[in-house]
């Protein structure tokens, strides 16, 4: 009888963790009822090293405006990466009426208001813009009224095979049972151990000299083009410009009245530039002479300020490094109304 049960126990939570691998959405409403914990509430750098000394629970940052905030007559597009992820930023942080925002790896139709002023801010965090501006950029296709739905997809065999079993089940699966606070001590344990007496830590991670900020690798690893230590040619600095040229060109015909560009440092630039030989990326792209389209600056401020601008434990920015973008967005909106 009890190994009938054990059985039939070992059987029901199996197919629990099946259905929770396979139902993203139910995932996403658990996390929010906080029933499972959320894989990344101590950031993900932490997430990744299990190193306690990086362990900080991430907040809601502050909303600048309300609902009732008088707006500007701006429809405010983005094409953004994890730093503009609707988890950190929404309507409520920019001045505009209306805010839209795709990923990078997404595309979209949409039908610009002619009565507002159109705006397309390309926002890319450095360890990616050489690859978001190999090509000029057309993730928005600007279409008319009628032409709005988006066509048909065939998916393919893996595609549908994706869609039944997730890509990131057995992800998900090791969240649910091993991201709990319990758990999670024994992890820091054998991260600490590791480090401590074989200088081992995930791979995917890299460190500052002085031990004191940790980054994604892609960061430091100088054999990428990611890095903000690796070679970075004048020519390569052309190319980018020119594609930026041809993304601002076919937007403006589209019917944009402004495209802008937001190129965010990577936290390696900023807490330890001199570290390696800093490719200097963000500097020689909004100094280029022949650059068309206007830029938004972070680097710049976050030089200056350097310190508390980055998460302890994640690769993002914390609230005021975030405050520090949304303000200088904000400040360059009310030069187009």
């Amino acid at each position: 009888m009890g190994l009938k049960i054990l059985r039939y126990s070992v059987l029901i939570f199996a197919s629990v963790l099946w259905f929770l691998g396979c139902s993203p959405s139910l995932l996403r409403k658990l996390n929010a009822a906080g029933v499972l914990a959320d894989d990344y509430r101590y950031g993900d750098l932490y997430r990744l090293s299990n190193l306690p000394q990086f362990k900080e629970r991430l907040v809601a940052c502050p909303k600048e405006f309300t609902a009732s905030t008088p707006k500007l007559p701006i429809d405010l597009y983005v094409i953004g990466d994890s730093f503009t992820d609707p988890e950190r930023l929404d309507k409520n942080d920019f001045l505009a009426q209306n805010y839209q925002r795709i990923h990078w790896a997404h595309t979209k139709r949409i039908v610009l208001d002619t009565a507002k002023t159109n705006v397309l801010i390309l926002q890319s965090v450095e360890r990616h813009f050489r690859e978001h501006l190999s090509a000029p950029v057309r993730n928005y296709e600007v279409v008319g009224p009628n032409n709005l739905a988006e066509p048909p997809k065939q998916m393919g065999f893996w595609e549908m095979f994706n869609r039944i079993i997730p890509a990131d089940t057995e992800e998900i699966f090791e969240s649910f049972l091993f991201g709990n606070d319990f758990t999670l001590v024994f992890k820091e344990w054998k991260a600490v151990l590791n480090e401590y007496f074989f200088g081992r830590t995930n791979q995917v991670v890299s460190f500052s000299k002085n031990k004191k900020y940790i980054f994604l690798g892609l960061d430091t690893d100088t054999t990428r083009i990611n890095s903000s230590f690796t070679d970075l040619s004048n020519a390569e600095v052309d190319s980018l410009v020119e594609q930026l040229d041809r993304t601002r060109k076919h937007y403006s015909d589209a019917g944009f009245d402004a495209v802008m560009l937001s190129i965010v440092p990577n936290k390696a630039s900023i807490v330890a530039q001199t570290d390696g030989q800093y490719n200097h990326l963000i500097e020689r792209v909004q100094a280029h002479q022949k650059l068309s389209v206007g830029y938004i600056d972070t680097y710049g401020p976050f030089s200056e300020t350097k310190r508390g601008l980055y998460l302890k434990g994640d690769s993002h920015w914390s609230c005021a490094g975030q405050r520090v973008w949304t303000e200088a967005v904000n400040q360059k909106l009310k030069q187009k109304k």
